[in-house]
């Protein structure tokens, strides 16, 4: 598939990258993989009211126990149509996309026709892997048609940022190579799945980085009961306590361990228990070291979230803390993500309200990624860089995009990428409040405040009949689609 370039500075990762050297394989292993063919038509986030043209995508999967195919989620995402063909067959099969989760870019397809996979062939499940162990990667990189199966080593097995969605999640990095088409392809160890292929490093050599298996049972327990709820997460923010003169201020002794709470976010399981400068010590009986590593699988230390990775929204886990330094233990309920800026791949992105011209939508990781490398705007990516959380008051950033030109929105026309606070001096929640807020509020003039401090004032009733004008003019089949958040 093509390199998908994120714009952002280089210490990111971006979308992945398929390979061409050939090692002997499994032959169970090489019958359950699938090249896919999707014809992709994303929503386009400069005029969301339409799709980009279709576009061919090239991407590997691999069969489950149950049949099911997994895959990257940027593979078949906004896909309207998916075909999957096995290595030695002679003909391709439609698949239907049954589940995306792009917050760690997985997805799952299926495909009826009885004809496909005759033999029954699966990669069942591995565990998580040492560093140094021999893996191999499969897929079906540009290049070729045919099967492609590459070696290395495991060489990290660390918390990474996944490029689909901008977030951080258990990634293996590997030095097998791979290249544009192996995206989803299975990372195997032993015969058994131990990661899907998803990224490679931008301007580096042999650096790979795959879904990690306890990352890939998390979603495949979380669908089970035919809905994607999420990664989990315990509703706080925290930090490390390293510097000796933090862990003075905190008022503990040099030799503590474990991490500060920096903050709790309204209305999670943690607010009204946790409190700014508690230390978390343990996390269902794992230490947590001031790095905020805990000790894991394989004698490695690796990130205190590792607790959470196979957690389910609405599991529970069990907190040890220190509170005006007397030691408690609490049972703390698993919830969903928190994040204000939006993943990659969310509904959100397809959301938009135009008034006067002026086009607003939610603030997306897809968003972020329409800009180049050193191109956004501060204002914009403040909140993403500051992981701000999504709260009862505030569940969205909502941003201006542009202004479609036309006289009621006269000398505003250079305006884009501003951050909304307020309307008529009110806060605003998210875009349905923002709409309503502008559409039915009762004074003449509508008055639209941006963080950078810019105002934008419209006559209310002006704006409102310029909007048949404005989309009659720009194609625009509705002014508005928004989707109701769960509240």
């Amino acid at each position: 598939m093509p390199t998908i370039h994120t714009r952002l500075p280089r210490r990111f990762v971006f979308a992945l990258f398929l390979f061409c050297l050939v090692t002997p394989a499994s032959g169970s292993v090489r019958e359950a993989v699938v090249r896919i063919e999707a014809s992709v038509a994303p929503v386009d986030l400069v005029e969301p009211w339409s799709k980009l043209p279709s576009t061919p995508v090239i991407g590997s999967g691999v069969i489950l126990e149950n049949g099911w195919i997994l895959t990257n989620a940027h593979v078949v995402q906004d896909a309207i149509s998916v075909r999957v063909k096995q290595e030695g067959a002679t003909r391709t099969f439609n698949a239907e996309t049954l589940y995306v989760q792009p917050q760690v870019d997985l997805a799952v397809l299926r495909v009826t026709d009885a004809q496909f996979n005759p033999d029954q062939a699966f990669v069942a499940l591995g565990k998580l892997p040492p560093l140094e162990s021999s893996v191999q990667a499969f897929g079906y990189p540009e290049g070729g048609q045919t099967l492609s199966v590459t070696a290395g080593v495991v060489s990290r097995v660390e918390y990474a940022m996944v490029t689909h969605s901008l977030e951080s999640h258990l990634l293996l990095q590997t030095d097998a190579a791979i290249n544009g088409g192996n995206s989803g392809g299975p990372l195997v160890v032993d015969d058994r799945l131990v990661g899907i292929n998803a990224q490679g490093l931008d301007d580096a050599e042999n650096i790979a980085y795959a879904i990690s298996v306890p990352v890939i049972r998390q979603f495949l327990d979380d669908i089970r009961d035919g809905v994607v709820h999420g990664t989990s997460s315990l509703g706080m923010l925290t930090g490390r306590i390293e510097n000796p003169a933090r862990i003075r201020f905190l008022g503990q002794p040099q030799e503590v361990e474990g991490i500060v709470v920096l903050a709790t976010i309204d209305g999670s399981s943690v607010a009204g228990v946790l409190e700014r400068g508690d230390l978390i010590t343990s996390i269902d009986r794992s230490r947590i070291g001031r790095d905020g590593t805990i000790e894991g699988p394989n004698g490695l230390r690796i990130d205190w979230n590792f607790a959470l990775v196979e957690k389910q929204v609405g599991d529970s886990v069990v907190l040890t803390y220190l509170h005006r330094g007397n030691e408690h233990t609490t049972s703390i309920t698993v919830e969903g993500n928190h994040n204000l800026v939006a993943s990659g791949g969310s509904e959100e992105r397809r959301e938009y309200f135009i008034f006067g011209g002026a086009l607003f939508q939610p603030l997306t990781t897809d968003y972020l990624l329409l800009f180049e490398e050193g191109g956004m705007p501060l204002n914009l990516g403040v909140p993403w860089f500051d992981h701000h959380p999504r709260t009862k008051l505030q569940r969205q950033l909502v941003v201006l995009n542009r202004i479609l030109a036309h006289d009621v929105n006269r000398g505003y026309q250079d305006l884009e990428d501003l951050i909304v606070t307020e309307v008529d001096g009110q806060p605003v929640r998210d875009l349905s409040d923002f709409a309503n807020k502008v559409e039915n509020g009762d004074g003449e003039f509508v008055a639209i405040e941006f963080l950078t401090h810019e105002q934008i004032v419209f006559s209310r009733s002006e704006a409102k009949a310029a909007n048949e004008a404005i989309s009659e003019i720009y194609g625009i089949h509705s002014p508005t689609q928004l989707y109701h958040l769960a509240r």
